[in-house]
């Protein structure tokens, strides 16, 4: 499933900020929204997924600038849509949320090309300090 705004083509031209993309499973980074509001308000989440096809259709659909990327997606394959995007968007900024610093999924997202690596309850920073770095 994606879900995207429901006016997203005119919500991104005028959005100066950083647009965002979540591929989560369902329930999962839904408090996000609000605590973005508060710490980084340029910040727009431009669309969710929550499959990894849906994901990539997202990516492809909005083109955001970073993509919020749930290793607990796919649980046989944890970071295998990192390598994905990684290879069909070389720009695209990638944020892996994994389960422990030191866990494998985290391991996996860093050798694939994960830009940062962090636990759901630090994401809200982590997207902050993106946003305030400059695109690479």
């Amino acid at each position: 499933m994606v879900v995207t705004a429901p006016n997203l083509e005119a919500e991104i031209s005028a959005c100066p900020g950083l647009l965002i993309m979540i591929a989560a499973p369902e329930g999962a980074c839904t408090w996000l929204d609000s605590a973005l509001a508060r710490i980084a308000p340029s910040v727009q989440i431009v669309g969710r997924a929550e499959s990894e096809s849906a994901a990539m259709q997202l990516y492809f659909r909005v083109r955001p600038d970073v993509a919020v990327l749930d290793t607990r997606l796919v649980a046989n394959e944890p970071a295998r849509l990192i390598g994905l995007l990684t290879r069909v968007a070389p720009g695209l900024r990638i944020i892996s949320v994994v389960p422990a610093l030191d866990s494998m999924p985290a391991r996996a997202a860093q050798a694939l090309g994960a830009d940062m690596i962090t636990v759901e309850a630090d994401l809200p920073a982590a997207i902050a300090a993106m946003a305030k770095s400059p695109s690479s």
